[in-house]
């Protein structure tokens, strides 16, 4: 489960005095590249703004061919441990993300309408 999805479900995303970018930990420089435990990224860093009002949106360090092949390496080896698991145990995964995607598509909604 990603990090932002994480700090929505603990971090109280329904609090109005918190902005949607503290709530979902959007502040900050991320990387381009990842393995859903662990993030990395050597590229420059790519920086963007709203197109509405010119405020910043966020950077992300871009993912060289060396952490591009680092997170494939990585994927291989998860879908190698993944496909073991039992059929209803991965469904019953991929319910709970979609549950918990449903729960947030409020705060979601927030972040894609203004850059949309």
């Amino acid at each position: 489960m990603s990090v932002c999805l994480k700090n929505m479900e603990h971090a109280g995303a329904h609090d109005p005095a918190r902005s949607i970018i503290e709530t979902l930990a959007l502040h900050g420089e991320h990387s381009g590249a990842g393995s859903g435990s662990e993030a990395w990224a050597s590229g420059p860093s790519l920086r963007r703004v709203s197109p509405i009002d010119l405020q910043p949106l966020g950077v992300v360090r871009s993912a060289s061919a060396e952490d591009c092949s680092r997170a494939i390496e990585q994927a291989t080896t998860a879908f190698k441990a993944w496909r073991m698991v039992p059929a209803p145990r991965r469904g019953e995964v991929v319910r709970q993300i979609g549950e918990m995607l449903r729960r947030h598509k409020k705060e979601l909604a927030e972040i894609i309408s203004p850059v949309s």
